[in-house]
């Protein structure tokens, strides 16, 4: 938590808040390799901090001497304590308040600066306690030869590093974790570029496409009426894939779904066969929906009739949480002829995206693209300024297409229908998208 944490309104309150140099070094920086933060010293958190006086935590009492010096040795607030002595700030500096105190140390008049750097500490502490967590996982991960070859390839990863990588995000591949969109966006990421290397007659896409093509109906008189079309920028998406199946020679689609409760399925669109396959490693009943969207979407760009399946080749899920590996498991199966994930090689599958992740360096400036948002009423057009389509390259002429096809909106209900849409989403599947992916998006993959 750095002072751009904090609501600013003058240079005089952001100067006040700048973390001294020597206080710096007591911080583990953001790229410290994880071995390196395992044994990282930092100060204990406050539990017992409730009964702190946020009326009369500020004053005007002269700061304790060398208090920059203490610092560094002193309990931190606890993370509910620090938000609310954060949301004083700003009153406190216009009454000419000089310090702060805490229910720990009450004795202690702390400078301003004490707050941000209060929240890189808790930062650093919640970072190191999942990847000790993670070491604990990785610890029991040996019973095969390939875990074992894997866990060697992991602890050189964390011996050395891994750029400016978003490491919290990375650390829940070594748990029992449920993986949200944004490892599962990225994973399909790589298969995306592994079916391009292979020059596979294959498009892979990211999550957003599911979750837009359930919002296509309800079809009415052969025409969808869903919320989607109310956004142009969804729109465009759609039929950016659309017009590039309906002119390039690929033969088959795969994306994959989040059903609620968390959980992910595959489904692919063969072209060529005429049929959308369905594959789910829990034997739950299809997402009709999603289906009825996705023939709406097809039929579109195709003359032909399309059947529905539900026998995409996938592993038996035997757990409650390795969906997602499982169906981006079920791409690599089908496509490439990898072997199904069973609870015996489910550590190893855990592993190995966690290397390819890193293998491929993924920029950090790519996970958090500057937002590009034109119309503020568009939500699915605000979703897609900060979630990079990583086939935007590949699909170019489709995508110049799509935005000279859907015009620009007008003015009219269409906020209001924003509002019950965005809404909407946080009941459903999107949501994962609306709450992970915006601000933590994936770029195209970079070259080998």
């Amino acid at each position: 938590m750095d002072s751009n944490y904090i609501d600013v309104d003058s240079d005089d309150e952001n100067t006040v808040l700048q973390i001294p140099t020597s206080l710096l070094s007591h911080l583990p920086p953001k790229t410290l390799p994880v071995a390196q933060l395992l044994l990282f010293t930092l100060p204990p958190i406050a539990s017992n901090d409730d009964d702190t006086d946020f009326e009369n935590m500020y004053t005007t009492v002269e700061p304790t001497q060398n208090i920059e010096d203490l610092l560094p040795f002193l309990e931190v607030p606890s993370r509910p304590t620090l938000q609310k002595m954060v949301s004083g700030f700003r009153r406190a500096c216009g009454d000419g308040k000089k310090s702060l105190h805490t229910a720990v140390n009450p004795e202690i008049a702390y400078l301003f600066y004490a707050l941000p750097y209060w929240g890189e500490v808790l930062d650093a502490s919640e970072a190191k306690s999942k990847w000790l967590r993670a070491e604990r996982w990785l610890c029991q991960a040996d019973h095969t030869p390939e875990e074992g070859e894997l866990k060697l390839q992991v602890r050189a990863i964390w011996s050395v590093g891994f750029a400016n990588l978003p490491m919290e995000y990375l650390a829940k591949l070594f748990s029992s974790d449920f993986l949200d969109s944004c490892i599962v966006d990225v994973m399909l990421t790589l298969l995306s570029l592994r079916a391009r290397l292979a020059g596979d007659e294959t498009l892979i896409v990211g999550t957003t496409f599911a979750e837009f093509i359930r919002l296509l109906p309800p079809i009415v008189d052969g025409v969808p009426a869903g919320s989607i079309v109310t956004s142009v920028g969804g729109q465009r998406y759609l039929k950016k894939y659309g017009l590039w199946f309906q002119h390039s020679d690929h033969k088959r689609l795969y994306n994959i779904l989040y059903r609620d409760p968390n959980h992910w399925t595959t489904a692919q669109v063969d072209f060529e066969d005429k049929r959308v396959r369905y594959g789910d490693g829990l034997k739950w009943d299809g997402p009709t929906d999603f289906f009825e969207g996705l023939l709406s979407w097809i039929g579109e760009y195709h003359s032909a009739e399309f059947v529905v399946t539900e026998d995409l080749p996938c592993a038996i899920q035997t757990d409650g949480f390795n969906c997602p590996i499982i169906a981006v498991n079920t791409i690599a199966h089908n496509e490439f002829g990898d072997a199904l994930w069973t609870k015996k090689n489910a550590k190893a599958m855990r592993m190995k995206a966690f290397c390819d992740i890193v293998k491929h360096g993924i920029s950090v400036e790519s996970i958090s693209p500057e937002s590009n948002i034109v119309d503020p009423t568009d939500w699915a057009g605000n979703i897609l300024a900060v979630d990079v389509d990583f086939n935007d390259e590949l699909l170019g002429s489709g995508k110049a297409e799509a935005e000279e096809a859907v015009p620009e909106p007008t003015p009219g209900p269409q906020t209001v229908t924003a509002l019950v849409v965005e809404d909407s989403l946080s009941s459903s599947g999107a949501a994962v998208v609306s709450e992970e992916i915006i601000g933590e998006s994936w770029p195209t993959p970079p070259p080998l």
